[in-house]
């Protein structure tokens, strides 16, 4: 899973030489952490390095959208982190929900948050603003 990312950014690094572009490396090495993160808390990834500027919106989703919307009004894109830990909270609980009522077990090995919400911890722990707040958190952390 590594060695993938890791190849990714490198193809992106390697396609924009001789170009004279500049590649800003911090926007790069956050985009890497959160493709990273992603890769272990989601079922269904966006890969940031796949942005064609390498990450550049990913840094502002860390600020709270309508502040953001504020300043800048085109930054429509920049609430997008937000809306996709939400959805993907609400995909790993409705997983959840389909297996308690089938009787099954789900599988939670390798997803950070399908564990979390098959957990033991109290309901209250595990809403899905909670859930989405502590994605934020965590991915926010690699940045």
């Amino acid at each position: 899973m590594l060695a993938e990312v890791v190849e990714t950014l490198t193809s992106k690094i390697e396609a924009q030489k001789g170009t004279k572009s500049i590649i800003r490396l911090d926007h790069a090495f956050s985009a890497f952490s959160g493709d990273v993160i992603g890769r272990i808390c989601w079922e269904d990834k966006k890969d940031l390095l796949d942005e064609p500027d390498i990450g550049r919106d990913w840094i502002a989703n860390a600020i709270p959208p309508k502040l953001i919307l504020g300043v800048l009004p085109s930054a429509q894109s920049f609430g997008e982190y937000s809306k996709l830990a939400k959805e993907q909270i609400i995909r790993a609980k409705q997983a959840k929900l389909d297996h308690d009522q089938k009787g099954t077990q789900m599988d939670s090995e390798g997803l950070l948050f399908r564990h979390i919400v098959n957990s033991d911890m109290p309901e209250s722990e595990r809403s899905e603003n909670r859930l989405a707040q502590e994605a934020q958190v965590i991915v926010g952390g690699g940045t």
